[in-house]
């Protein structure tokens, strides 16, 4: 299936969309925003064991894929 989108507006788009999110983080200011909501990045950490089982679930995936296509 060919997607014309994909071709000619994904690499602009996603220029875009970075360029217009990084214009405003409040992350290492001295002020902290009172509308901000305070993330704990304890809550985003993994251990080896996660990863490890991750990619191999990518390898059994692109097997299949690669077997099936």
């Amino acid at each position: 299936m060919y997607f014309a989108f994909n071709d000619r507006y994904a690499a602009p788009s996603n220029f875009v969309s970075g360029y217009f999110s990084s214009l405003r983080s409040n992350a290492k200011d001295k002020v902290e925003d009172i509308k901000s909501m305070g993330i704990d990045l304890a809550a985003f950490r993994i251990d080896k064991f996660f990863n490890y089982g991750a990619l191999c679930i990518m390898v059994i995936i692109t097997i299949l894929y690669a077997c099936f296509w």
